[in-house]
């Protein structure tokens, strides 16, 4: 691995933080809230409406914010989006943290959604930009591995600190985003602008972008599969889930269940290169279906009250637990992870300023509104139907992506070494990066516009004879 190599990994995870930052504010009610609601709170009183409000509004923030990407990238690179927005994030974190009102509180989480929106829009198209073609589809699951780290952190901290620590430190790893973006590796030059409004440039190491057909549409199709695989009601309402907690605890299942999806995104990381993106998402929605049917099946036993009905300790009483962890072991490794991957491999560069702020809006609206209106759709059609339908929305997405989505994984380049033909000229070209007319013209014979890096240009006239070389510069 050459030290470019070298730089654009080190990059790539450094931009990271950014994810473990969104994981961080996403989790961040669930150990949180009862500290809020306590009565030494210095927040003062505050009712179960106050609560969810404050639990949801970054959602509100995050939409905001994927509108503001969208024009901030027609006007500025990346390099000083990522370095002013991790700023942003960092000192809304710090907000948070020294909130001493509720209406205090939900403005710098609406504030703290807008930085993390922001973001998401821009870490997976940079990562696709310059990780290496052998490691892209590792690195590209390393946003979505971070962010599961940064939920994981928010209710392992919650538990033993006080609510304005866990912001506290929650602020260091955008702090530390802020002071490395200037430095980090780019794939255009500072004076261009974002990667989000080029023109389908790609460096010179990377196999030609995999096209595909309407991909707004496709990403908005996998952006309501990510939501209704089933992730919101698990992550969200599980101790309205699992009142019965004589066989386990809910902030210990709500812990498991991140680091399950940790474990996921891990082996997701690991496997995306070697079996490619579609057989992993695959993997992963079978995971998830199974998970969806065994919730299903169990809810069916129980009452109103949510309580097992055998002696606790019995396996039946253990399945919610084990399918919460099965959902969140396939979730973390399919689409919670390659929707990310994708995201940033599949949306055309000169497409990505409007494609990628929509997707990521329209990823947080259904968020809020899946949670604003669970507990009310439950209410009408009991959580046995809840579960088989998103059992059901499994179904549809595995047949969907399997007939829609292309394999992204990169092939290898073909070598450039040149023929040894005696009595022939061979040039050898040193590109620095190359354009293409887009992939429908590529197979019409479309143009290929070659960028040299004016250092060396060599024309070799190989004598058969006397088997000399003859380099004229």
């Amino acid at each position: 691995m050459g030290g470019s190599e070298v730089m654009s990994v080190i990059s790539c995870c450094v931009v990271c933080l950014g994810g473990f930052s969104h994981g961080s504010m996403l989790s961040w009610p669930a150990e949180i809230l009862p500290q809020l609601s306590s009565p030494s709170s210095r927040l003062g009183y505050i009712d179960e409406s106050l609560l969810s409000w404050i639990a949801s509004v970054n959602f509100l923030g995050c939409m905001v914010g994927s509108i503001l990407s969208s024009i901030i990238s027609k006007v500025a690179n990346e390099r000083t989006i990522i370095t002013s927005t991790a700023l942003f994030t960092a000192i809304s974190w710090l907000m948070v943290g020294l909130s001493t009102s509720p209406f205090m509180l939900c403005s710098s989480r609406i504030l703290l959604g807008m930085g993390n929106a922001i973001l998401m829009s821009v870490i997976p198209p940079y990562i696709a930009s310059i990780a290496p073609t052998r490691l892209s589809g590792a690195l590209s699951s390393m946003y979505a591995l971070s962010l599961g780290l940064g939920l994981v952190y928010s209710v392992a901290a919650g538990k033993r600190l006080d609510w304005t620590v866990v912001s506290y430190i929650a602020a260091i790893p955008p702090t530390v985003l802020f002071l490395s973006a200037p430095f980090l590796k780019y794939a255009y030059k500072e004076e261009n602008l974002s990667l989000l409004g080029q023109h389908g440039q790609v460096s010179a190491d990377r196999s030609a972008p995999v096209s595909v057909k309407h991909p707004g549409l496709l990403f908005i199709f996998l952006a309501t599969m990510f939501m209704f695989s089933g992730v919101c009601p698990l992550s969200i309402f599980d101790e309205y889930l699992f009142m019965d907690q004589r066989t386990f605890s809910i902030s210990n299942i709500t812990l498991a269940s991140n680091i399950c999806q940790v474990i996921g995104g891990l082996i997701g990381a690991i496997a995306i290169d070697k079996f490619g993106r579609k057989p992993v998402l695959r993997a992963g929605g079978w995971v998830c279906l199974l998970s969806n049917i065994l919730l299903s099946l169990y809810f069916s036993t129980v009452k109103e009250s949510h309580k097992c009905p055998v002696a606790p300790g019995s396996f039946l009483c253990w399945t919610p637990a084990i399918a919460t962890c099965l959902f969140f072991l396939g979730f973390g490794g399919g689409i919670g992870n390659v929707f990310f991957v994708l995201l940033g491999e599949l949306v055309p560069a000169k497409k990505s300023g409007k494609i990628v702020p929509i997707v990521t809006f329209y990823l947080n609206f259904l968020q809020f509104a899946v949670i604003r209106s669970f507990l009310s759709v439950e209410y009408v059609i009991g959580l046995t139907n809840v579960f088989f339908l998103q059992a059901a929305s499994n179904v549809f997405f595995l047949f969907g992506q399997g007939a829609w989505l292309p394999e992204t994984r990169p092939e290898t380049p073909p070598s450039t070494t040149p023929v040894r033909e005696y009595g022939a000229f061979r040039s050898r070209f040193d590109v620095d990066r190359y354009t293409t007319a887009g992939s429908s013209s590529q197979t019409n014979g479309g143009a290929v516009d070659c960028v040299l890096n004016n250092t060396r240009f060599f024309t070799k006239i190989l004598l058969p004879q006397r088997r000399n070389t003859i380099d004229v510069s």
